[in-house]
Formats: C-alpha cells, structure tokens, sequence
C-alpha cells in the first residue's frame, strides 16, 4: 500500500523516510523528556498519583505539540 501511495502522491520513498525518522526522533525525544521530567519528580516529595498525572500530562502535551507541528 505504501509503495502504491507515493506513486500516487508524487513524494518519493527518501522522502517517506526522512518523514518517519524524524517522527521517530520527536517521539523518542517527548518521551525521553517525559521520563526525566518524572525522575526529576521523584527527587521531590510529591505524592505517586501527582508525579503519575504530571507525567501523562507531559506526554499528552508532546504529542498535542508534536500533532500541531506536522498539520499542514
């Protein structure tokens, strides 16, 4: 399917990976982010459900960033 889209669309393979290497990097990025922000809680003394919601909220936002930075 995928070799049929880009014939399609006009984008060449190269370009559909670039596409998802850099995809790949911002996900690994907001995740890694996402897991010091947490370690970083955890040096605190902030309760388990408050470091649990802050975390799922950091990878929320990352992903709602990342969402808004490829809508054309």
């Amino acid at each position: 399917m995928l070799f049929k889209l880009y014939d399609f669309v006009g984008v060449t393979m190269i370009e559909y990976l670039v596409f998802f290497v850099l995809l790949g990097i911002l996900i690994a990025s907001n995740l890694v982010i996402a897991v010091l922000d947490y370690r970083k809680q955890t040096q605190r003394d902030i309760p388990p459900k408050q470091k649990r919601r802050n975390f799922i909220k950091n990878i929320f936002l990352g992903s709602f960033d990342l969402f808004i930075s490829f809508w054309p």
